[in-house]
């Protein structure tokens, strides 16, 4: 990966993300990965953040740039206030410490105008448009 993304140049094109789980035992190598490829402009992403695993000490460890909110909980903040709740202290958190915020599973307009004025940086989803094969060769 290390030589196409040199070689092509476009590392400030990509996002890596990161999925934690209690399977990550060594921190060392997973820093030593990040820092490799954020010297050739790569960004961070934790994914999922807000399921299973979540915690803030990796927030700190890994310094992203984006905090990717899972899908489970953008989906409830229509009819759940814990959820709503949870998504806007992630939201305030992460720009307390320059992170840009992700929301995943925008499905519908109801949702996104709720993220909007959360003041959410980004959003993915099918109410913005459903995902696409990209032809790698052509990069």
């Amino acid at each position: 990966m290390e030589k196409i993304i040199t070689e092509k140049q476009i590392g400030e094109k990509l996002v890596f993300e990161i999925v934690e789980n209690e399977n990550i035992k060594d921190y060392d190598i997973l820093t030593d990965f990040i820092n490799t490829f954020r010297k050739l402009g790569v960004k961070i992403a934790i994914d999922d953040f807000g399921s299973g695993f979540s915690n803030f000490e990796y927030i700190l460890k890994i310094r992203p740039e984006y905090l990717k909110i899972d899908g489970s909980i953008i989906q409830k903040i229509t009819h759940d206030d814990d959820s709503k709740i949870l998504v806007e202290s992630i939201v305030h958190l992460a720009h307390k410490l320059n992170i840009k915020v992700i929301a995943e599973f925008v499905s519908n307009k109801e949702i996104f105008e709720i993220l909007k004025s959360m003041e959410v940086d980004e959003y993915q989803g099918y109410y913005l448009h459903k995902p696409e094969h990209i032809d790698l060769q052509s990069i």
